[in-house]
């Protein structure tokens, strides 16, 4: 018999756990890609507070407004985004074209904060 021939035997013998693993693999892939899209479509991360969590957030008489709210109102004239974190985390990640003052040093620089314009401050 030749060594193709012994290949191809060979290839006809294997036993029938190596399939198994294959099919259990794939199926857990799909399990888990299943999962993960359950878990990004029931996210909502434009979602703005309810009037039952709203009380959990500091300061509740700040009116919020929605991701979708932000997003329609982003680059609106007289619409400035007011990044109150750190500088760092402000260089780390941020909104193009929004201006970083900190929120402990607004009292100090607050005249960088422009009047005639609609403010959307943000900290995340």
């Amino acid at each position: 018999m030749s060594k193709r021939a012994q290949m191809r035997q060979k290839a006809r013998e294997k036993p029938r756990e190596d399939r198994t693993t294959l099919w259990v693999t794939l199926a857990t892939v799909a399990v888990a890609a299943v999962i993960l899209v359950a878990i990004v479509l029931t996210r909502q991360p434009g979602a703005s507070p309810t009037a039952t969590n709203t009380q959990t957030l500091p300061n509740p008489e700040v009116p919020r407004i929605s991701l979708a709210d932000a997003r329609a109102r982003f680059q609106q004239p007289g619409v400035v985004f007011l990044d109150t974190r750190s500088a760092q985390e402000s260089s780390d990640s941020h909104i193009p074209g929004s201006l970083n003052v900190p929120l402990p040093e607004i009292p100090t620089r607050f005249n960088e904060i422009p009047r005639d314009a609609e403010v959307i401050a943000y900290c995340t």
